[in-house]
């Protein structure tokens, strides 16, 4: 009977519902701080380096002045110059610069599939199989696609009188429609020969 019950229970589970206890969540690029966080890192370590250096002249182990007392002793004796401001603003901008990038919201690097909550493509994993989609039809000989946030452009070449334009309009929209994004699809169509005409339909 308990048997029973569990697979009852694993057979309620959304098919496409993630294993895992945890969120899942979308793929991103790395933060914008990871660079800054780096070179700080970076930055540390040689201070730190400086510091074990002066430790080791002031134990009598080095013959030479110690570089953190010089730098300190400079800092205390200078005054306020007109060159300080531009130094000032730098900083300052500098600083909202740094402080931006530690809030700084990451970038998607891909997009979730429709229908499906753990499984995700790039965009120009759908582009490429727009093309690929659009270039089998008939009158097609090459097909280019970019996929933006929030337009879809499809360029065909091909024999104009042969291709079918809303033929390759559904085409670019059945997949675009296996993706969780509305983009505009937008499909250009040019002649082998060089002549070239246009049109879009929103998506």
């Amino acid at each position: 009977m308990t048997e029973s019950l569990n697979d009852s229970r694993v057979d309620e589970r959304p098919a496409t519902a993630d294993t895992a206890a945890g969120r899942v969540f979308t793929p991103s690029a790395a933060p914008a701080a990871a660079v800054i966080g780096a070179l700080t890192g970076v930055a540390l370590l040689v201070l730190c380096a400086i510091a074990v250096r002066d430790l080791v002249v002031q134990a009598g182990w080095l013959d030479s002045d110690e570089w953190l007392l010089g730098a300190a002793d400079w800092v205390a004796d200078i005054s306020w110059h007109e060159w300080m401001w531009p130094a000032a603003i730098a900083a300052l901008i500098v600083g909202l610069a740094m402080l931006w990038a530690a809030v700084k919201p990451r970038r998607h690097t891909h997009i979730r599939m429709a229908d499906h909550e753990v499984i995700w493509t790039r965009r120009v994993d759908v582009a490429r199989r727009i093309s690929a989609a659009v270039s089998d039809l008939s009158g097609v000989d090459h097909a280019t696609t970019v996929v933006k946030r929030r337009k879809v452009t499809c360029r065909v070449i091909g024999r104009e009188s042969v291709i079918d334009r809303a033929r390759v309009q559904q085409t670019v929209e059945s997949v675009i429609d296996n993706v969780a994004i509305s983009p505009r699809a937008v499909v250009r169509i040019a002649s082998s020969h060089g002549g070239r005409t246009k049109g879009d339909r929103a998506k």
